[in-house]
């Protein structure tokens, strides 16, 4: 029951991260933009992300141990 409704919000919200799943992600909202942190924790190879927020598809390919860091304005 708990999958469930994790599986029902996750499809509901504004952010989706698709990628590998050594990929970490946060975002944090600012007063005028929101900023997202994703994370390859992969130690060998680099990994791909496409990042949705809010209808707005972009994409970035993140070094091994590397971090990316995208603005979104509100």
């Amino acid at each position: 029951m708990v999958k469930a409704a994790l599986t029902a919000s996750h499809r509901n919200s504004d952010l989706k991260v698709i990628g590998s799943d050594k990929l970490r992600y946060a975002m944090y909202e600012g007063e005028e933009f929101y900023k997202l942190y994703i994370f390859n924790s992969d130690f060998s190879t680099k990994n791909f992300a496409k990042v949705i927020f809010r209808g707005e598809e972009r994409e970035a390919l993140i070094d091994s141990v590397g971090l990316e860091i995208m603005e979104f304005k509100k």
